[in-house]
């Protein structure tokens, strides 16, 4: 039987094999084929236009490889959390939590709408 810390470590070193084939393909393949397919079905009318306040709207695509290192870097920082936290109170206190919330909700995918902006009168 194949134990959870072989499966994970076989796993890291897939990705790590991986990694730059992958990341060339997106590059090179998959960001120019979806900008494309965007524009041309944006030009037959099948996607309407995206007005959001005169910003630029960029499409934003992971993939399973993405996420999957997004999903580690996560659960490194958790890691370092809790190692922080053996340490005691004084180490945990020098932790940027706003910081570290900000980090986790990008690296997790968390929708712009369930951010909280940070309020300045809080401290007062």
């Amino acid at each position: 039987k194949i134990t959870a810390t072989e499966i994970t470590t076989r796993s890291d070193e897939m990705t790590m094999l991986l990694g730059a084939t992958f990341g060339r393909l997106q590059v090179e393949l998959l960001n120019p084929l979806i900008q494309r397919a965007y524009h041309i079905l944006r030009q037959r009318g099948a996607i309407p236009d995206l007005p959001l306040d005169g910003r630029i709207v960029a499409i934003d695509h992971r993939s399973p490889l993405a996420r999957a290192q997004s999903s580690r870097n996560v659960q490194n920082a958790l890691g370092w959390v809790q190692a922080a936290n053996t340490l005691g109170a004084e180490i945990t206190e020098q932790i940027d939590r706003p910081a570290l919330m900000a980090y986790l909700t990008d690296m997790l995918g968390v929708p712009e709408f369930l951010k909280q902006s940070p309020n300045p009168q809080q401290g007062e």
